[in-house]
Formats: C-alpha cells, sequence, structure tokens
C-alpha cells in the first residue's frame, strides 16, 4: 500500500494527464478549422461537422461546392456547390469573405467601386466573383448571397455588407440633409455621427435599427427620441438606399453583424 506522501504525485500525474487529453482536443478542433477554410478539395470532408453542409446533385454522387468553369472542352467544369445550413456557418462563412476582400480592395476596381457606393454592372459582379472562386477554389460570393435569399442583381448589396461604406462617400451622401438643418442641436449631432459611423461600417441598415443601439445610448426612443415626426420622415428618405430588406425567402442567418 502506497504511503500518504505519494499521494500528490499521483495527483499530479492525473491532472497532467487530463489536460494533455484536452490539448489534444482542443488541437484537433483548430485543424478541423483549417480543414474547413483551406482545403481546396474537401471530397473526404465529414459533411456533418464542417460549417458547409454538402448535398448531392446530379448524377455521381458528387458534394456541391462551386468552383470555376473553363472553356478548355478537355476538362470538365465541376458542378459542385456549396449550402450553408444556418446563422452560425453564414457568419464563419462571412468572415472569410471579408477577410478576402479586405486583401483584395486596394487593386481591385469593383470592390472600391461597391465601397464608394457607385453603380456595378453585372459583367462586373460575375468577374469578382470569378475572381474570388480563382484565388480561393470553395469560397462563393453567390453562396452568402443565396443564403441572404438575394438575387444576382443584389450581389453588389452584399458585398457593400462585407466590405463596408467609404465614410467621404456617406458624408457626401448627407450633406443635402445636414445644409437643410443648419442647427442641429449637440444630441442630433450625436446621432448623425452614430448613424453616418453604422452605415459606414455595415452598408446597410435595418429601419427598426434606429431604435435600438447604439442610438438607444443618444436617447432611449432612438430616432424618435432626437428628431421631430417630420425630421424622422426626411431623415428616412435620406437612408432610402442604404435600407436593408429583409426577403421573406432569406436565411435563419440573415442577422446584422
Amino acid at each position: 500500500m502506497r504511503s500518504g506522501k505519494d499521494q500528490p504525485g499521483i495527483v499530479f500525474i492525473s491532472i497532467s494527464a487530463q489536460l494533455y487529453r484536452e490539448a489534444q482536443t482542443l488541437h484537433q478542433s483548430y485543424y478541423r478549422l483549417q480543414v474547413m477554410f483551406l482545403n481546396s478539395d474537401l471530397r473526404t470532408f465529414d459533411p456533418d461537422c464542417g460549417i458547409m453542409k454538402y448535398r448531392q446533385t446530379g448524377e455521381g454522387g458528387l458534394f456541391a461546392m462551386p468552383t470555376t468553369g473553363t472553356s478548355d472542352s478537355n476538362v470538365k467544369e465541376n458542378d459542385r456547390e456549396v449550402k450553408i445550413a444556418g446563422a452560425n456557418e453564414a457568419m464563419l462563412y462571412r468572415r472569410r469573405l471579408k477577410d478576402i476582400l479586405d486583401h483584395m480592395i486596394d487593386a481591385n476596381p469593383t470592390l472600391q467601386k461597391i465601397r464608394k457606393g457607385e453603380p456595378i454592372a453585372e459583367p462586373e459582379l460575375k468577374t469578382l466573383t470569378s475572381t474570388i472562386l480563382t484565388s480561393h477554389p470553395g469560397v462563393s460570393l453567390d453562396t452568402l448571397n443565396q443564403f441572404y435569399g438575394r438575387t444576382a442583381d443584389q450581389l453588389h448589396i452584399t458585398v457593400r455588407e462585407i466590405i463596408g461604406l467609404d465614410p467621404k462617400a456617406i458624408e457626401e451622401h448627407f450633406k443635402g440633409f445636414l445644409h437643410a438643418h443648419p442647427t442641429l442641436t449637440a444630441q442630433q449631432v450625436r446621432f448623425m455621427n452614430l448613424l453616418k459611423n453604422y452605415i459606414a461600417q455595415n452598408g446597410t441598415i435595418l429601419v427598426e435599427k434606429l431604435y435600438d443601439a447604439p442610438f438607444t445610448t443618444v436617447s432611449h426612443q432612438g430616432i424618435d427620441g432626437v428628431f421631430t415626426q417630420d425630421d424622422v420622415g426626411e431623415l428616412i428618405a435620406v437612408l432610402k438606399p442604404y435600407i436593408k430588406q429583409e426577403p421573406a425567402n432569406a436565411g435563419s442567418g440573415t442577422t446584422e453583424y
């Protein structure tokens, strides 16, 4: 039988073993996350544990994942496509796209135009999508756009929500309203600054958000506690290009980020 003074060593070994097992678990989880985002093949990935759930399409039992096409008749185009299962997966997918777009924006004219709020032609959006797929196989703007219940011609809105808008363009947009109201109170100025910053960061805004944080830090009534009813109507009209519409068939993850 072991003496009492041997017990601390036994406890130490037991704790060390437990810590080692937990470290192994964390390492495995981290590796799985790396596989989700960095492995461009994913054909052997478990469909029940990744960021995206795959569904079989067409013949041959291939799981869906988008890739670029090719005009080379000797190479078959891969028709796999990704499906995002819910809000958490959409948030992770969105973060991945944001990281990609943030690194592209300085050299990509289409992203620069979207950030400035300028009109975008459909061919420009298609080229942008193809460029991302070429550099990052398996990552598609269309996938997130479809999850949000938007059509192809609304893709620029999804991109705008990811990369935000140029603060200078936002300032220019609100110039007319500010000139029409030269005697804004300190409270109203604070509200307007919050509003411009929010749109610059998020690209769009829900009208309901004007009655929620961060705007309730100015007044607990939101916009109604800061502006008159007439001014609220005028400001909503100015906000129209940035007001976010929630499609009836949107995915469950159309929450604001």
